[in-house]
């Protein structure tokens, strides 16, 4: 069935607050406590943060500021370590049951800080990560290798089932091919933004960029990782030990 879209016309009525309130939800920051969904669940992985060992070979660190959606992660090969590839996936990760079944759209902003390559004869690589699975399928769409100081937007639309139980995640990911010479790579991330349109919000879905084209196996792997990485549920007064403040 064709939609009606809205013209300039001095017949148009604009939108009423309250639609615009309800079209939209705000899923963060912060990325802590139960969210705007009862019964939700805000997690960081990996957990809990500090120095870690991703991969045999490979040390790296983790560290989150759920305040304001921050994120410092590292990964690097160590001495003595060959030819061989890593990634590190950090970011958040949101359990919840959807309230409001359809096509609808999740907007994410990326507000980047510096951005490290010391590829050294190898390769390094910095995405940016935004996914959701559930019932009816997973959605992703990715940021193959983000820039220093700058704003990322990602976007995906899937269709929710209403009561189903769905898992969206997102965040940065070193992606480190080491030569043998200690390659490494370092994404720091200011703060994050993320919203749901529903269906009935459904024309901003109009700035949603295209589905994502496949990258590489490593960035693949990423995305069919979740069942493989256990996040750590984190409550608004933790959030606050780990980054700003949190405010009401």
């Amino acid at each position: 069935m064709p939609t009606k879209t809205a013209t300039k016309s001095k017949k148009a009525k604009p939108q009423s607050p309250q639609a615009l309130i309800a079209s939209n939800v705000h899923l963060g920051p912060p990325f802590a406590g139960q969210g705007p969904y009862p019964g939700g669940a805000w997690g960081i992985f990996p957990a809990p943060d500090g120095r870690i060992v991703p991969c045999p070979g490979f040390w790296g660190f983790s560290r989150h500021f759920p305040t304001t959606g921050g994120i410092v992660a590292q990964l690097g090969a160590e001495t003595g370590t060959g030819v061989a590839g890593c990634a590190l996936y950090s970011g958040y990760q949101y359990i919840f049951k959807p309230t409001v079944a359809g096509e609808q759209t999740f907007i994410l902003t990326l507000n980047m800080g510096p951005v490290s390559r010391r590829p050294r004869y190898g390769s390094v690589q910095i995405a940016g990560v935004l996914q959701i699975m559930g019932p009816g399928g997973h959605w992703a769409d990715f940021y193959e290798d983000l820039p220093s100081n700058t704003g990322v937007t990602l976007a995906i639309r899937p269709r929710i089932q209403a009561g189903g139980i769905y898992t969206l995640r997102f965040g940065v990911a070193p992606i480190v091919n080491n030569a043998g010479y200690q390659s490494y790579g370092e994404a720091i991330l200011n703060s994050a933004e993320l919203k749901q349109y529903l269906p009935y919000g459904a024309q901003v879905a109009q700035a949603a960029r295209p589905k994502a084209e496949q990258g590489g196996a490593a960035l693949n792997s990423l995305l069919n990782s979740v069942d493989e990485q256990e996040a750590q549920n984190i409550s608004l007064h933790e959030a606050a030990t780990l980054g700003v403040g949190y405010s009401s």
